[in-house]
């Protein structure tokens, strides 16, 4: 009986690639022992023979292998669900009274900076904005006044528009030929008038520069531009004068303008198509 068994384990082991069949071969020898021959001999030698095969064979089919991995798996498991659990107690773990003090506290704090930040900036802002307006009322601080000023220009710009220094010229020598001392002496005082009416314009223009404010130069010929100039009137144009049109034909009343605005545009005739129209 105990002979058969042996060659039946030898199989095995062969047939599951046990490296070392050598093994069982204390137990193997035993079968030829003298003090293998009693049957409670052959009992525990078949127990011990089918434990160790047992053992044997779950060692080198690799259970312990997968019993191992499992092992790994379920520690790292288990380190999961306590790492979980000691995150949910400490979320729901309540605050003490000082910890949320001190949460309140710092919340208070965030909003008092982020409000005095906005202060600041408001702050600043106002101040640019003040400085803003005092420099704008110094510069342009006589902009109505300078605006009734040049109707006393024009008026000026008016009377000598009818007594050109030229003509007088020319009418002082016509009176200086023909002898008459009464016609030479009207002649002479509306000389005087023409030369105080030109001083008093040239006083005025010094005054009105003193205060940044200055003529735009003559646009006659010059293409319109709204910017500077207001068209009070059209005059059409001949065929041979086509490029004219749009440029300005004369000027009524002179533009100036204050620091770097228009005080007043320069209102002109403007050349115009009237096939166009």
């Amino acid at each position: 009986m105990l002979g058969k068994t042996s060659k039946f384990l030898s199989k095995q082991i062969s047939r599951r690639g046990i490296p070392n069949s050598n093994f069982f071969a204390p137990v193997f020898a035993a079968q030829n022992s003298s003090t293998f021959s009693s049957h409670a001999h052959n009992a525990n030698t078949m127990f011990m023979l089918n434990a160790l095969m047992n053992n044997s064979l779950r060692f080198y089919s690799g259970e312990t292998g997968e019993k191992s991995e499992k092992s790994s798996e379920t520690q790292n498991q288990e380190s999961t669900e306590q790492n979980e659990e000691q995150n949910t107690q400490n979320e729901e773990t309540p605050l003490s009274e000082e910890e949320k003090k001190i949460v309140s506290l710092s919340e208070e704090l965030g909003k008092v900076k982020d409000s005095y930040a906005r202060c600041l900036a408001d702050q600043e802002n106002t101040r640019r904005i003040a400085r803003q307006d005092v420099d704008n009322a110094k510069e342009y601080s006589v902009t109505k006044f300078a605006k009734n000023m040049l109707d006393v220009v024009d008026n000026l710009d008016r009377a000598l528009s009818v007594m050109h220094p030229e003509d007088l010229e020319k009418f002082m020598s016509y009176f200086q030929e023909h002898h008459d001392e009464d016609l030479k002496k009207k002649a002479s005082q509306m000389k005087s008038i023409v030369t105080g009416v030109q001083l008093t314009r040239k006083v005025m223009m010094k005054a009105l520069e003193s205060h940044g404010i200055t003529q735009i130069p003559d646009s006659t010929a010059q293409k319109f531009d709204p910017e500077y100039h207001e068209a009070l009137m059209k005059q059409p144009v001949s065929d041979e004068d086509k490029d004219k049109v749009g440029h300005v034909a004369h000027v009524i009343n002179q533009g100036f303008t204050i620091k770097d605005r228009v005080l007043r545009p320069a209102k002109v005739v403007v050349f115009v198509d009237p096939d166009a129209e």
